[in-house]
Order: structure tokens, then C-alpha cells, then sequence
């Protein structure tokens, strides 16, 4: 069995220990941890997240006279969500000049087709796939690379007026629900909680495509041990994207035979167009602070099982060994049930991008048959990459959630793969029972469990006499 020795870190492991403590010393320890909480809750939200403070900050730059300069210094915090106002607002800013600016060459040039039916074409692409533009958006608006965005394809119209129905109601619901049914265990609680989150739902998929190969051929289980590291190394930017090389390439290669071989800049106005209205939408504040919202780790070094449960053979445990991993149990419950898009200007630039893609599909209309041609075919190199973004699995980095990999376990029997888990790493394996044998466990697996505990309070003892007798 490929079991590696490694030493258990978290866990329930830890309340061995806990349990050898005087009761004096573990209630001053308690009541140390309160004082410290609530001075900690009184500086800081319980809730944190690098985008919290994002949506205070025009109603905080509102009639005070302060310059961005000010506010660095003041509240850096506070500046920084004002910068991301500016990366959301600065692609419609230059949109729709760009939009006068075609009406008036069009007028002069006088290059519109009247009667031309085939740029309702460009419109049918513009409502057509509603659910492709939100799992785009909720795969890399959150922690992608600087280099790595959706691009202008199918449905962004209907989406937009969809999206726009969820912002009125001011209901937390752009990210799309989760695509597969999992949970998360607790393991030092013991706690399940069903999964509410299409992040984690992701993460589990993309991890269980990763290690199909491992599985065995009829039943068995497979446990993945990772360690769950800083998430703020995913937010620093990353080296140029290949597959955005790609698409960009093929874009500028199509926009470039329609100006050269057709004469036709229109086709560069409209798509530059497109693609400043989807900078626009995924760049919302709303994306990252729906997407993570939870607390932090904060040095507990919780012990998680991501998993779909019985009757499947993947478990993932996941480790948090950095005080800001998330709490997963957070994540899971996908608690932001109401979000105000109209404090940072989000339900505004919907409108408007909205008006954009109307105005988009009303200019087609006038377009040549060879530029329609060339500008569907743009959108369906767009289509197709936002297709493989939406399909193929990625790293947990690209999720928001970088995970290291430590160990894996692998039996043809569940009950092994357990035990196995469990004596490597204490307290990791025990809680599965309750999943994977909610009948409970008897005979000798119940007498190995047993004598598996016994042995080890001998052994913590034996360290605790060790210890005093060198002190």
C-alpha cells in the first residue's frame, strides 16, 4: 500500500493532547483566546476577503475633498478597492466613445449595407448560450492571471439581461451553481456540511479528473492528502498566458484580413467594443466577494475532507497550514445571500454593458455580408476558448485555492484505505467512518480503531513522563 510516513499536522490528532491538559490551565487558555478574539473582532470583520471594503468606497469619497493620495495613506485598504472601481469603469469609459466614434465614421463613410439580412446572424450569437458566459466569468474573474480573461463570444447578451434581474433584487447569485454534488467533513468536529459553492465544486472535479488514472479498476478508495497554502500568491501576476496568446493571435489575424483584403475596419470597432464590455463585467467586485467569501484560518490549522460521499472513491483531505487559508466549511455554505450592486456601481455597469450589446447587435445589422462573416467567425474563436476554459480541469492555484500535494492512499477496499489514513495521520480516518459506514463498524475493524486510540494515549503518556523527568 503507497503509504509515505509523514508527521500529522492538525486534525483531530491534536485532542489527544488537549485531553492532558490540566482543566485549569485549558480554561485560562480559553479565556485568553476570548480577550484576544474580541480585540481582533473589533479592529477587523469576522468576514475577510481582499475585496471587503471594495464596495464602501465611493460612498467614503463622497463631498470629503480627499485625493487617492490621501487615501493611500489613510486607508489602503479602502484606495485599493477604489483602483478596482476604476479597472470595472474604465472599460465602458472607452467603450462608448468608441461607439460615437463608429456612428460618425459610418455616417461619413457612408459603408452601411441596408437590407442585408445576414447580420442577424451576430444577434442569434449574441443570445445564444445564456450558460456559458457565467462559468467563464466564475472560473476567472475571481484569482485569474492578469493575462487570462473571458473573451467576446455567445450569450453575453441574454446573460447580461439575466444578470440584471439578479442585480435589481440585489440576490448574491452570478456565480453559477455547484456542477456536481459534494460535501465538506470537518474532521475535527466530525461535521459535514453540503456544498453550496460552484468553487469548490470545481476544485473536487478537476482534482478527481487528476487522479482518475490512480483509481482502481472495481470499488476501492483513494485518498489525496494537500495542503492548502497562502491564496494570496494567486492574486500576483503571472507570466503570459499560452492559450490567450493563441486567441488573441487568431482574433488580430481575422481583424486583420477584413481591414486588409476587404477594407473593412468596422470589424475592429465592433470586437474591440465587445471585448471592453466583458472587461467590464468581469472585472465586478461582486465576482471575488461572492466567490470567497469566508473567514480565514487565523492559526487553527483545520483538517478538512472534500469529498461526494458514499458510494464514490475519491476523498480529498486538505490541510490549511497558513493562517489566511479559507475555512472551507465557509465556503461550502456560500453564506452572502444579499450583495449591493448599486454601492460600487455594479447594477450600472450592467446596464450598460447590456446597452452595449444591444447597440452591438443593431450595428451588425448594417454590416457587409463578408464582415458579418468575419466578425462571427472572431466571436466563435472566442466561443471556443471560453468553451475549453469552461471544460478542461485547472490547477488549484487557478481556482483561488493552491493546493500542495503530501500523500495519497490507495486500496481496493475502503475499510483499508481508512485505516491506512488513519495511522498515518490521526484523526483524519475515524470521521469517514461515519460517511462511508453510517451503519457504524464491528468486530475487528471496531477492535482496531480501539486498540489504535489505546495505544497512543500510551504513548502521549509515555512523552509526558519523558518530559517531566527532564525538567
Amino acid at each position: 500500500m503507497p503509504i509515505h510516513e509523514a508527521v500529522p499536522l492538525g486534525g483531530t490528532g491534536e485532542v489527544l493532547i488537549d485531553e492532558m491538559e490540566p482543566r485549569a490551565s485549558a480554561a485560562a487558555k480559553v479565556a485568553s483566546n476570548v480577550v484576544e478574539g474580541a480585540k481582533k473582532n473589533s479592529e477587523s470583520p469576522t468576514m475577510t476577503n481582499p475585496y471587503t471594503h471594495v464596495k464602501k468606497s465611493f460612498k467614503d469619497l463622497s463631498g470629503d475633498g480627499r485625493t487617492p493620495f490621501d487615501l493611500l495613506l489613510e486607508a489602503p485598504t479602502l484606495f485599493r478597492g477604489y483602483l478596482l472601481h476604476w479597472q470595472m469603469l474604465l472599460p465602458l469609459v472607452t467603450a462608448f466613445p468608441l461607439m460615437s466614434m463608429y456612428v460618425l465614421l459610418d455616417s461619413w463613410t457612408n459603408t452601411c449595407v441596408p437590407g442585408n439580412q445576414s447580420g442577424i446572424l451576430v444577434t442569434l450569437f449574441l443570445m445564444m448560450g445564456e450558460s456559458l458566459p457565467p462559468k467563464a466569468l466564475a472560473i476567472l474573474s475571481p484569482a485569474r492571471p492578469v493575462d487570462e480573461v473571458p473573451y467576446f463570444s455567445m450569450g453575453w447578451l441574454s446573460w447580461t439581461l439575466s444578470a440584471i434581474v439578479t442585480a435589481v433584487s440585489g440576490t448574491a447569485e452570478l456565480p453559477p451553481k455547484p456542477e456536481v454534488d459534494c460535501k465538506v467533513l470537518n474532521m475535527k468536529s466530525g461535521q459535514g456540511r453540503a456544498n453550496n459553492s460552484f468553487l469548490l465544486s470545481r476544485v473536487l472535479r478537476d482534482l478527481e479528473l487528476e487522479l482518475a488514472p490512480e483509481l482502481p479498476e472495481t470499488g476501492g478508495l483513494i485518498i489525496e492528502i494537500r495542503d492548502a497554502l497562502d491564496p494570496s500568491q494567486t492574486l500576483k501576476p503571472a507570466d503570459t498566458n499560452t492559450k490567450t496568446q493563441v486567441v488573441v493571435g487568431a482574433q488580430v489575424l481575422l481583424i486583420g484580413s477584413a481591414m486588409f483584403l476587404h477594407d473593412n475596419w468596422q470589424v475592429l470597432i465592433l470586437t474591440t467594443i465587445g471585448g471592453l464590455l466583458v472587461h467590464a463585467i468581469a472585472n465586478m467586485p461582486a465576482w471575488p466577494a461572492q466567490t470567497f467569501s469566508a473567514r480565514r484560518d487565523a492559526g487553527k490549522n483545520a483538517t478538512y475532507a472534500l469529498m461526494r460521499g458514499n458510494g464514490h472513491n475519491h476523498v480529498i483531505v486538505i490541510r490549511n497550514m497558513h493562517a489566511d487559508t479559507y475555512n472551507l466549511e465557509d465556503l461550502a455554505g456560500a453564506a452572502v445571500t444579499q450583495h449591493d450592486y448599486t454601492t460600487s456601481l455594479e447594477l450600472i455597469v450592467l446596464c450598460s454593458a447590456l446597452a452595449g450589446f444591444l447597440w452591438l447587435a443593431a450595428a451588425s445589422m448594417a454590416l457587409s455580408t463578408p464582415a458579418v462573416m468575419y466578425l462571427l467567425a472572431i466571436m466563435g474563436v472566442g466561443t471556443v476558448a471560453n468553451i475549453r476554459t469552461v471544460a478542461l480541469p485547472r490547477c488549484s492555484s487557478a481556482h483561488g485555492i493552491p493546493l500542495e500535494a503530501v500523500d495519497i492512499i490507495i486500496d481496493t477496499k475502503v475499510m483499508g484505505a481508512i485505516q491506512a489514513l488513519e495511522k498515518a495521520y490521526a484523526g483524519c480516518g475515524e470521521p469517514l467512518l461515519k460517511e462511508f459506514f453510517p451503519g457504524g463498524v464491528q468486530g475487528e475493524d471496531q477492535a482496531w480503531f480501539a486498540d489504535l486510540k489505546e495505544s497512543r494515549k500510551g504513548q502521549v503518556a509515555v512523552e509526558k513522563e519523558v518530559s517531566e523527568n527532564l525538567l
